[in-house]
């Protein structure tokens, strides 16, 4: 403990002590919220079909930040089914209800 205490790496929060990692502790590296890989007539897959059609691309993208293989995703509207077939693919359940 005496060692954690004198690297800084020991936080006091109320009645309960932690230890503090820094972000230099691990590889990293900022991320960007430009998506230019999602840009242009190919990320339907071809052409788009129906209006709310949102690109396979970006609908991956979303599940793969927010979900795990197995999870539930759940799409309310299920409009033109890009939602249900990118989960299908990834391993996820599509709750439409």
């Amino acid at each position: 403990m005496a060692r954690l205490q004198l690297a800084n790496r020991v936080a006091r929060g109320g009645a309960s002590i932690g230890y503090v990692r820094y972000v230099d502790d691990f590889p990293a590296f900022p991320m960007a919220n430009n998506w230019t890989d999602t840009v242009g007539q190919n990320q339907y897959g071809g052409e788009k079909v129906y209006v709310v059609q949102t690109a396979i691309k970006i609908v991956e993208r979303c599940i793969l930040m927010a979900t795990d293989p197995g999870d539930l995703v759940l799409d309310p509207t299920c409009g033109s089914g890009t939602t249900a077939t990118v989960a299908e693919q990834m391993g996820s359940t599509l709750d439409h209800d």
